[in-house]
This record gives C-alpha cells, structure tokens and sequence, in this order.
C-alpha cells in the first residue's frame, strides 16, 4: 500500500489573510515511487529531467509535481515512516 505524509505549506505571505497550497509526499511501495504534489493542478506535460525523476507541469509551465522512480535503490536507508519537513530561513 501506499504512505503518505500531507502538510501545508505557506507559499507567499500576504497580511490580511495567508494563502497555503496543499502539498503531499506519495510512497508508493508497489511502485516503489516518490512523489511531491506541489499543487492540486492536472499536469498537462511531463519531463524526465534525469533517469527516473519526472517533473510534471500545468498548462500555465508551472511546476505541479516530482516523481522519483527506483525509491528503493535510490535511497535504500531512507525511513519514509519519518519524513521531516524543514523550511530554510531567508537570508537578507
């Protein structure tokens, strides 16, 4: 069966209201696939940018996902029970 972790991700601070696009992490065991939904958006074209990792786009060019394939061999160590979010601090 498939894991996943979902959190939401502020993506543009705004004062009077924030806006937050729903982001998940999809394992899929069975296919022993990754994948970041980065927005709820049917993508309208893939890319594979490297062996085995293919960026989705909507029709607007805008990133709305990743898919790496080979999770297994890829990060065999990985502990995708855990899976830790961090957001790096703006340096001014």
């Amino acid at each position: 069966g498939a894991h996943g972790v979902r959190f939401r991700w502020r993506v543009q601070p705004c004062p009077t209201r924030p806006i937050f696009v729903r982001t998940a992490i999809k394992v899929d065991r069975q296919a022993d696939a990754l994948y970041l939904t980065l927005r709820e958006a049917p993508a309208s074209r893939s890319e594979e940018v490297s062996p085995g990792i293919i960026v989705d786009y909507n029709d607007q060019d805008r990133v709305v996902g990743i898919e790496m394939l080979y999770l297994s061999r890829r990060a065999p160590d990985a502990n995708i029970q855990q899976l830790l979010f961090e957001t790096v601090p703006e340096v001014s």
